[in-house]
Parts: C-alpha cells; sequence; structure tokens
C-alpha cells in the first residue's frame, strides 16, 4: 500500500513539474544593443597653442626684397557644430582670438634693418567637415584680422603698428576622447594684405603671409 502511494505521489510529482515548465514563456535570441554613435552638434569652447612661421615681401620704389619670420601662437576659440542624426555631415563656425610672436628681419638689406613682428590674430571662420564616429576631418575658411609691428632701423619712428586683415584657410583633425571633451591638430594658412610706411624718405610696402599648425583642446557644452 505504501508503495502504490509513493508511485502516485512521484507521479503527479511529475506531472504537475511538466505542466509548470509548459506554461513557462519561451526566452527570445539576446540581442546586445549597438554602440551610441557621437553626435557632434552643439557649442564648444577651448584654446589653442603652436607655432608659426611668415613670409613678408618688402617693395620701395627702388628696390624688393623678402624675408621670413617664425615663432608662436596661442589664444581661444569659440564655436558652434551641427551635425544631423544619420548624416556624417557636420557644419560649423568659430571664432578665434590669439596673441603671437611671430618675428623675422631682412638682415639689413640695403643699409637698414627691417623687421615684422605678428603680435595678434584673429578670425572668423566656417567649418566643414565629416564624422566617422567621434573623429572628425574638417576644413575651414574665413576673415581674418591683426596687427603686426614694422621695426626700421633707418626711420622715425622705430616702431610701427599696422592692423591688417585678409583670409584664412586651412584644415584640421579633432578626436572626441571624451563625451564634452574635444582636441584637436589644426593646420591654416593667413594671407593678411599689406601694409604701407613711411617711416623716412623713402616709402614702402610689406605684403605678409603666414602657416601656423596648433594643438588644441575644448569643451562641449
Amino acid at each position: 500500500m505504501l508503495k502504490r502511494v509513493i508511485v502516485v505521489a512521484v507521479a503527479a510529482l511529475c506531472v504537475s513539474s511538466a505542466v509548470q515548465a509548459a506554461d513557462m514563456p519561451i526566452k527570445g535570441p539576446y540581442y546586445k544593443a549597438a554602440p551610441a554613435v557621437f553626435n557632434w552638434t552643439g557649442w564648444f569652447v577651448g584654446g589653442q597653442i603652436g607655432a608659426g612661421n611668415g613670409d613678408h615681401d618688402r617693395v620701395t620704389a627702388a628696390a624688393s626684397n623678402s624675408y621670413d619670420s617664425s615663432g608662436i601662437i596661442g589664444g581661444l576659440h569659440v564655436g558652434y557644430n551641427w551635425q544631423a542624426r544619420g548624416s556624417s555631415l557636420v557644419w560649423g563656425i568659430e571664432a578665434d582670438i590669439n596673441a603671437a610672436n611671430i618675428k623675422g628681419d631682412d638682415a639689413g638689406f640695403g643699409g637698414f634693418v627691417d623687421e615684422s613682428t605678428l603680435r595678434w590674430a584673429g578670425s572668423i571662420r566656417g567649418r566643414l567637415g565629416i564624422a566617422n564616429n567621434n573623429w572628425l576631418f574638417y576644413g575651414t575658411a574665413g576673415w581674418a584680422f591683426g596687427r603686426i609691428r614694422h621695426f626700421n632701423s633707418g626711420g622715425a619712428p622705430l616702431n610701427n603698428d599696422a592692423d591688417v586683415d585678409g583670409w584664412t584657410a586651412g584644415a584640421g583633425i579633432e578626436w572626441a576622447f571624451a563625451p564634452r571633451w574635444t582636441t584637436r591638430i589644426e593646420y591654416r594658412y593667413y594671407d593678411l594684405g599689406d601694409y604701407s610706411l613711411a617711416p623716412g624718405v623713402l616709402p614702402f610696402t610689406v605684403d605678409s603671409t603666414y602657416q601656423t599648425v596648433t594643438w588644441g583642446l575644448s569643451y562641449r557644452f
């Protein structure tokens, strides 16, 4: 009798377990969520520092000569990027202002020393880039302006400050290494036009162009 009770109890337990197993939901396949794609839209501010060199063509009524300059440049920038979702194109605008000490002279060509020093430079530019997730490859171009101090050992006053403007263009690579931080390397070419001075009895004109390479760090809002 006891054996029959045990057999019936075991059979009932098996049937109950089978029914419960049949009622359990069947789990579907597990899909891992795709990683979020970085979006470049938003305001940013930051700073940059680097080096540059200049080319200067000095022209007088009697002769002309050329000389180079080199030095450092660094300052601050602010801008805005816009990237439509699902698009790799990034549009933007940026302004920057830089202190500089890019200096060079003509080693006394013609008996007098002429020296040009870029004191500061700024720009307002458009930006257009192609994003690959948190990497951005971009070009930039726009209006540039600045001040050049010219020293001439044969004139009075010896130091003359010339406010100049023109255009600038360049390209860069930017990397978002954190959700709100990016770093960049950027090359720029500046054509700041020319300035004219008359430090003595011999007036002259100097045409100046510059090239810079800077490293920058930006914070995104």
